[in-house]
């Protein structure tokens, strides 16, 4: 039997008072949850491989599992993938 990956969904808030960092709430299976809102939210495409959806310019992100700052894999900042160092 084959495991089947259940893609997961962050929304994020600000979570300081300069809004430098954005931190993600409880996990949800719909997407619907997240994009309807104009806010960015994240997306777990691989596991502790996370997609920011929306626009976070420079913000710092914050891994869902450890609070840990993620680090971005990738140079665009729309779309961009980020990663855990401490949870890789």
């Amino acid at each position: 039997m084959r495991d089947h990956y259940s893609a997961k969904y962050y929304p994020l808030i600000t979570a300081d008072d300069e809004e430098r960092h954005l931190a993600p709430l409880f996990p949800t299976g719909d997407e619907r949850h997240c994009s309807c809102r104009d806010r960015p939210y994240l997306s777990e495409i691989i596991s502790h491989i996370f997609r920011i959806h929306g626009y976070a310019g420079n913000k710092t992100i914050h891994c869902p599992y450890c609070g840990k700052a993620m680090k971005r894999i990738t140079e665009n900042t729309e779309d961009a993938l980020y990663e855990c160092p401490r949870c890789r």
